[in-house]
């Protein structure tokens, strides 16, 4: 996910009267030699968007005189990759013993398992984030990666409390509904120029073999219902039945009521569960938007129906 962040630094400073002279340059210059395109503070940085604040030169007392410090506030843009998270169009490099794949900025080892046997070097291929090291200072994100392949169980989510809509919720879940507004529109403008690439992709990351049923006892609601709805003391659950390139969820009015695959969650924070729900659907809607701008060529289509075949023998039945 792309975001925005604002960093703090001590920035080292030689020349503390000259400086003076385009101080936001100079600072500016610094950020983007020292700190674009590296990993710090849980993220790695895309870009230096802008410098907040610059605090007065401290100069050392004990040493040159032109020799300073000076404390900076930045804002960043920044990638981050989620627990979960679906990355679409990792090149494989190596497939001998584990599968090593890289993307533009992350370097990414895959188990491989007998399922995985027929990737080759070169391919596309897409994984699930299962841990994420930002070492600081390296050039690359460090990823331990899973199969994309169905889970057999669904997590239910209890609802706790009511949740009334806020400035503060806006600004709480303003990191997701941005994105997925922009995803959203994206899907749309695919949906309408390109349907045919959407419906294919959509169906193979679907999780069963058939189109499925809501379970008895479900109702169908919005990811969006939940702010301001009556959801207190239910369960909800974006389960793999659900075209999840939707917002939409199961909502299950007590815990008898929950299909025997669903596990049901009593003890999440109602702010953690909606940010749950809405990570699911941006994880999934971006997941199909990726498959259809990477692999969009019939020539790439056709070069990797050994991973089509590895989604459709793992779907659930």
């Amino acid at each position: 996910m792309i975001i925005k962040r604002v960093i703090q630094r001590a920035i080292n400073v030689h020349d503390c009267i000259g400086i003076y002279a385009d101080i936001d340059g100079y600072i500016m210059n610094i950020l983007n030699d020292k700190y674009k395109h590296i990993c710090i503070q849980n993220c790695y940085i895309l870009d230096i968007l802008r410098v907040v604040n610059i605090s007065e030169c401290v100069i050392n007392q004990n040493g040159l005189p032109d020799f300073g410090v000076i404390n900076v506030t930045f804002e960043v843009k920044a990638l981050i990759y989620n627990k979960g998270e679906m990355i679409t169009g990792c090149k494989v490099i190596s497939n001998e013993d584990d599968i090593i794949c890289s993307t533009e900025h992350a370097d990414i080892m895959l188990q491989k398992t007998p399922l995985l046997n027929s990737i080759q070097r070169d391919q596309l291929i897409p994984v699930y984030v299962s841990r994420v090291k930002y070492t600081i200072g390296a050039s690359r994100i460090s990823i331990g990666a899973i199969p994309v392949v169905p889970m057999k169980g669904n997590v239910a989510l209890r609802i706790n409390s009511q949740i009334a809509p806020s400035k503060e919720l806006d600004e709480f879940l303003s990191l997701y509904t941005n994105a997925i507004a922009e995803l959203e529109a994206t899907a749309a403008n695919i949906k309408e120029t390109n349907a045919q690439a959407w419906n294919f992709f959509n169906q193979i990351l679907y999780s069963y073999q058939q189109d499925q049923s809501a379970p008895p006892g479900a109702k169908l609601a919005s990811v969006k219902d939940i702010i301001g709805g009556n959801f207190t003391g239910k369960y909800v659950s974006r389960d793999q039945r659900l075209n999840l390139s939707t917002d939409t969820i199961y909502v299950y009015d007590k815990v008898e009521d929950l299909p025997a695959d669903n596990i049901p969650e009593d003890n999440v924070d109602t702010h953690d569960a909606m940010l749950s729900l809405y990570n699911s659907y941006y994880i999934y809607l971006k997941a199909v938007i990726d498959h259809v701008q990477t692999y969009n060529t019939q020539e790439l289509v056709s070069g990797h129906k050994n991973l089509w075949l590895i989604f459709k023998s793992s779907k659930l039945k």
